[in-house]
């Protein structure tokens, strides 16, 4: 979305809040840009020293002698661990900060607002009644269809039950969204799950 030149408005996870057994949390760590490194409270040197590619984070480490001998280990990283402290970044970590700050403001609160009323409610009903919960299809232009197929049936079946007068049957139905380019065979297993959602 960043490169997009797209504006995120996501709630911020504290992972703080989940390191307990951590007094010494990462934001006490003051990050060098000049030398990629990372300095601890007790002004000692975490430097890049390896990546992690499937999580796509750059690992800092402190010497372990550094550790081992400071006077805030037990305030750090605990008093039985022998192992230094490190820390992750991640490959997109300015990017990410930049889009942090669009959080917290009155537009992220009107967002979130309308994506409890329009979105979350639609998910739900999709996962528990419209076979939204898992997908046996790969690749993101499979996926895509999937997830529309699911929101054409829930509309479908919203535009029967606002309609006037009896029942449309489903074979108007098929004729009128068949323009659209869905081929015979693919509207034949729409109107089948269709059918089977209830």
């Amino acid at each position: 979305m960043y490169d997009l030149g797209i504006k995120s408005y996501t709630p911020i996870w504290d992972r703080e809040k989940q390191t307990s057994d951590k007094v010494f949390p990462p934001s006490m760590f003051d990050y060098n840009d000049e030398n990629d490194a990372y300095i601890c409270p007790n002004k000692c040197v975490l430097r890049y020293t390896s990546v992690n590619k499937n999580k796509r984070v750059k690992i800092y480490s402190a010497r372990i002698n550094d550790c081992r001998g400071c006077p805030l280990k037990e305030q750090c990283i605990g008093c039985g661990i022998n192992r230094p402290r490190t820390l992750k970044r991640s490959f997109y970590h300015e990017e990410a900060l930049s889009q942090r700050a669009n959080s917290y403001t009155p537009r992220y609160y009107e967002i979130q607002r309308k994506r409890r009323i329009y979105c979350e409610g639609n998910f739900a009903i999709q996962k528990d009644n419209y076979n939204l919960r898992s997908t046996r299809k790969r690749g993101n232009a499979a996926v895509t269809e999937h997830c529309l197929y699911s929101a054409m049936a829930l509309n479908l079946k919203r535009l029967v039950r606002h309609l006037k007068g009896p029942p449309v049957p489903l074979f108007v139905l098929v004729n009128t969204i068949q323009p659209l380019g869905f081929s015979s065979r693919r509207l034949f297993f729409l109107g089948n799950w269709f059918l089977s959602t209830g």
